[in-house]
């Protein structure tokens, strides 16, 4: 092999590790300024309305109950029949066992929310070391970059996401610590090869841009400046208590009325 073959094979290596470290910073870049700032924008958003939004779902449900078993004592009354005030308190709160889960599921956001929002900060060492350990594992278990790449790899990789997010420094460390024997040598390639697997992975870098650009013009993204501006979150605070006092009213009124009938005819479904 001539001078010149060795001279275009070594740039070459050079170019392939280079696409290489060029998708991995990709991917770090999406992680970090795209999926991380998506959690903070959502949990934000649910530390300052998620409670409010709660509430009214909470009395969404209440009122729903009693205009339900309104509506069913009602029924029997027109069908001259005797109220069976077990079955209508069933049927009401039956039909309400998708809110419920709704409520359940609102619960568990706020919590995640206010636990990711609470979490320990990292120091810039630990936030940079983080970085590395992210860019290590997608370089080398990324299936772009690595085609023995299996669900082992696939599942170590999800959970160092999961770690870069919530900044969890111990268990990234211990995801790069299990990073052994089994990550095997690089095999040597062909020169046509090396060309081929650059222009591949060029397309995936491509692609990973894109697909960060996308996510940021997703609707989370037009909440940024509604949970950062003071202003805007105050306006949007009274908004919501405002709605609160109307399904308030509302399921107050439903109340009284169902009281009043329960008195009249001597029956209770609450």
């Amino acid at each position: 092999m001539n001078v010149l073959n060795i001279d275009r094979i070594i740039n070459l290596r050079k170019e392939y590790q280079s696409v290489k470290e060029d998708f991995a910073e990709a991917v770090l870049d999406r992680a970090e300024n795209v999926i991380k700032k998506e959690v903070l924008i959502k949990s934000t958003y649910q530390s300052h309305f998620g409670m409010y939004e709660l509430a009214i779902l909470k009395t969404e449900v209440d009122r729903r109950m009693l205009l339900r078993k309104l509506e069913l004592a009602n029924e029997y009354m027109k069908a001259n029949k005797d109220i069976d005030e077990d079955k209508i308190r069933e049927i009401a709160e039956s039909e309400q066992l998708g809110l419920l889960e709704i409520i359940e599921n609102k619960k568990s956001r706020i919590q995640k929310a206010n636990d990711f929002l609470k979490r320990d900060r990292l120091n810039t060492r630990e936030k940079e070391r983080m970085k590395d350990s992210m860019k290590l594992l997608t370089l080398k278990l990324h299936p772009v970059l690595n085609k023995k790449s299996d669900e082992k790899s696939i599942m170590i990789l999800e959970r160092a996401l999961d770690a870069f997010i919530d900044d969890n420094y111990g268990k990234m460390r211990m995801l790069e610590n299990i990073l052994d024997a089994s990550c095997e040598k690089e095999e040597n390639l062909d020169e046509k090869t090396m060309v081929k697997e650059i222009e591949r992975i060029r397309r995936a870098i491509a692609d990973e841009v894109m697909q960060a650009a996308l996510e940021r013009r997703e609707k989370v993204f037009e909440m940024e400046d509604l949970v950062f501006n003071l202003k805007k979150v105050e306006e949007q605070k009274e908004a919501l208590k405002n709605e609160l006092k109307i399904e308030q009213q509302a399921r107050d009124d439903l109340k009284y009325k169902l009281d009043l009938l329960e008195k009249i005819y001597n029956f209770n479904v609450e």
